[in-house]
């Protein structure tokens, strides 16, 4: 009888050992989920971050390639001279086409190498131009008109032309003496020439990203079906924002990650979808939960295991004891007791 109350204890004992592994092993693993969700979100954050800043210069190199380009025809002495003669022989039709033979090999140079470059322009103060155009483009595209650009006294001026969504690009060529305008430039590129650096990003999420500018209008993206159209939500708002925000154009609750403004005005915006964000970690905890569950069945059927094999043993070893004393009649009672 005391026999088979030890084994009852020792089995309370083994099964409050095994409850004890299950409450540890979950505390564990919920602290592991905790401290790992925290640490992944803070790493992708950063990565996040990272990856937005590195596209912000990717965008702003070719922005200074194309104010390299303006910065070359406005402060070229040739073009300088082809715009002075025909600003003051408007009417001089021989003058005219030879200040355009000579302009327009100037502007060639800047064109020739550039695949996503439409046309580029020089008109002059008294509406003469020097242009170079792709084959098959037959008339010019304007973003702004002369009053806007001379208004700007040398600023380029950045714009998505509607329709197309080509990019226009214009600034004021002054005259390097007397800083009086004699003409300005006017660049066409293909959207591409920024949209294409977007969509080249490399990111481990599926997101969007949308070149903003300053009037908080879509210049470039991955969602060409956006580009164009207004940006839902306030930039500078977004820019104090520590958690996650409803975006309307992706239609879900989304991170926002916002570059710095470049030097047109313009601003890189990503965004993340929550559900997309924790994709991978969800994943990584569904793997540790496994593992925990696996360990604790494992933990369990062992406990269950000793315990039967210990009281199988201790229910034999009375037997035995009782055949060799001769007290057969006591075999049922401990058999009875016993279960």
């Amino acid at each position: 009888m005391k026999r088979h109350k030890f084994i009852g204890i020792r089995r309370r004992m083994m099964m409050i050992f095994a409850v004890l592994i299950s409450i540890t092993g979950i505390g564990i693993a919920g602290i592991f989920v905790v401290v790992f969700r925290y640490g992944y979100g803070s790493i992708s954050q950063q990565y996040l971050e990272d990856v937005n800043r590195q596209t912000t210069n990717n965008l702003e190199h070719n922005i200074q390639k194309t104010e390299d380009i303006n910065l070359q025809i406005l402060s070229s002495q040739t073009m300088q001279n082809q715009l002075k003669t025909v600003n003051s022989v408007p009417d001089d039709f021989y003058s005219i086409q030879k200040s355009r033979q000579i302009a327009e090999r100037e502007v060639l140079v800047n064109a020739l190498y550039e695949p996503y470059m439409v046309s580029i322009s020089v008109i002059s103060v008294s509406g003469i131009e020097f242009s170079v155009k792709k084959v098959g483009i037959e008339a010019d595209q304007f973003g702004f008109t002369e009053e806007e650009i001379y208004a700007a006294n040398g600023s380029s001026l950045w714009k998505v032309i509607e329709g197309d969504n080509r990019i226009c690009v214009a600034k004021a060529i002054l005259d390097l003496t007397t800083m009086k305008p004699l003409g300005y430039i006017n660049i066409i590129y293909e959207n591409d020439y920024l949209s294409d650096i977007v969509k080249d990003n490399s990111i481990n999420y599926e997101g969007a990203a949308y070149v903003v500018d300053g009037d908080g209008k879509i210049v470039a993206g991955n969602k060409e079906e956006y580009i164009g159209t207004e940006f839902p939500v306030d930039i500078e708002k977004l820019k104090n924002l520590n958690n996650s925000q409803y975006d309307f154009l992706s239609s879900s609750e989304s991170f926002y990650y916002i570059g710095n403004k470049m030097q047109n005005d313009w601003t890189l915006v990503q965004t993340v979808s929550v559900k997309e964000f924790y994709r991978e970690l969800n994943r990584m905890v569904f793997l540790a939960a496994t593992v925990v569950l696996f360990i604790l069945g494992i933990s369990f059927v062992f406990v269950r295991m000793a315990t039967s094999f210990k009281d199988s043993k201790a229910y034999t070893g009375i037997i035995r004891k009782y055949e060799e004393t001769g007290e057969r009649r006591k075999i049922s009672e401990s058999k009875r007791d016993f279960l």
